[in-house]
């Protein structure tokens, strides 16, 4: 076998490649080009760049993306936190379909199809009150001290997320169009 090659160093990573400083500029109204460490999940390619390495909270946008195979190890967890909000358990179709992806990603998560897996994102996602269907869904997560906005995707079989925070954020609708905007950049 081959010896394991060492980690590439965060400006290696394939993800630094996904959005050009153009993108990130359209999002943050400056311009976000240093690369911070950030160790992506096993699996994933991840790039975080911020407009500063000197300060504790500084702007930020990520990429990370996935195979769905691999973002689907997580399906069970996500069921399971899905059936506790109780949003899932009033209709009895989804919630079987939701034990069956569970049932199915317990007897391997790299056997799943591409679509199988993007059918489980959008079953997740209609499970955390979306509407039936949807490929991406947007949301503002707390991130560190500040609030994040997050879009996540999946398409052709790759799970995309990109997460933008910067001081004070506020949901909007701006923002969320933004941040969609460049996930659907990523996943191309």
């Amino acid at each position: 076998g081959s010896s394991p090659s060492p980690n590439p160093t965060p400006e290696k990573s394939v993800a630094c490649t996904f959005l050009t400083d153009k993108d990130r500029r359209s999002i943050a109204g400056e311009a976000i080009s240093l690369v911070a460490p950030a160790p992506p999940a096993k699996g994933s390619d991840q790039c975080r760049w911020v407009n500063s390495l000197k300060t504790a909270a500084p702007t930020m946008v990520q990429v990370a993306v996935a195979p769905i195979q691999v973002w689907a190890k997580s399906v069970p967890t996500q069921v399971d936190s899905a059936l506790r909000t109780g949003r899932a358990t009033s209709d009895e179709k989804l919630l079987d379909q939701l034990l069956a992806a569970k049932k199915e990603i317990r007897r391997g998560a790299n056997k799943i199809s591409d679509k199988e897996g993007c059918e489980m994102f959008s079953l997740l996602a209609q499970a955390n009150g979306r509407k039936k269907g949807v490929t991406e869904t947007i949301s503002f997560p707390p991130f560190g001290t500040q609030i994040a906005a997050q879009a996540r995707t999946c398409k052709d079989g790759i799970y995309a997320t990109v997460t933008y925070s910067e001081i004070g954020l506020k949901p909007s609708t701006a923002l969320s169009a933004a941040v969609l905007r460049l996930v659907r950049v990523v996943a191309l």
